[in-house]
C-alpha cells in the first residue's frame, strides 16, 4: 500500500468529495463518457449499490481521512450469464496520481472481487486516457479489445479499449 494512504470501503462520508471528483473528469477528460455532471444522488446510486457484491473502496489520506480517489466494481452487463464478470473504475483526484493509489485501490478491488467469485473483471477506456491504460497494464490486464468511434464528447469521436483481469 502506500505511505501515508488508507484503503477503507467506501461509505457515506465520502459521498460529496467522490462526486466532486468524478464531476471533475465529466467536464475536463475522457476518462468517462458521462456528459453532464452528476448530482450527489445519482452519483451515491452508482458507487454505493444495494447489491454489495459490487464493493466500493477509497482512498483516504492517513492524516487527515480526506478522499484522495476511489474504486469500484459495477455490473458489466445486466443478463443473467454476465454475472460472473464486473467493470473495474477507478478515480482519483487529478493532483494524486502518478503515487500508486490507483494501484493500491485495484490491489484492494481484486480481492474483494475473488472474494465474492467473480471470474473476469473488465476496465473500459478510452484510447486518449493514457494513465489509466497504464494502470491497468501494470496491474495485468489485457487489452482484449478496440472499438473505434463509438463515443462521442467534446465533439469528437472516441475509441474505447477494454481490458480484462481473468481471476482465476
Amino acid at each position: 500500500m502506500t505511505l501515508g494512504v488508507r484503503i477503507v470501503p467506501f461509505i457515506e462520508k465520502h459521498v460529496d468529495a467522490g462526486c466532486e471528483i468524478y464531476n471533475h473528469y465529466i467536464v475536463n477528460s475522457t476518462s468517462t463518457f458521462t456528459t453532464e455532471k452528476l448530482s450527489r444522488d445519482e452519483f451515491r446510486s452508482m458507487v454505493i449499490r444495494e447489491n454489495p457484491i459490487y464493493g466500493t473502496f477509497a482512498a483516504e489520506d492517513a492524516v487527515d481521512m480526506s478522499l484522495l480517489g476511489y474504486a469500484y466494481l459495477g455490473p458489466y452487463k445486466d443478463r443473467q450469464a454476465y454475472l460472473p464478470t464486473a467493470e473495474v473504475s477507478v478515480y482519483l483526484k487529478p493532483e494524486c496520481t502518478g503515487r500508486g493509489i490507483g494501484k493500491s485501490l485495484l490491489d484492494k478491488l481484486h480481492v474483494y472481487a475473488r472474494t465474492q467469485k467473480f471470474h473476469a473483471l473488465m476496465a473500459l477506456i478510452c484510447d486518449e486516457s493514457a494513465a489509466s491504460i497504464k494502470l491497468f497494464s501494470r496491474a495485468e490486464y489485457e487489452k482484449v479489445a478496440h472499438l473505434k468511434e463509438v463515443g462521442l464528447k467534446f465533439g469528437r469521436r472516441l475509441d474505447v479499449l477494454f481490458f480484462e483481469l481473468i481471476l482465476d
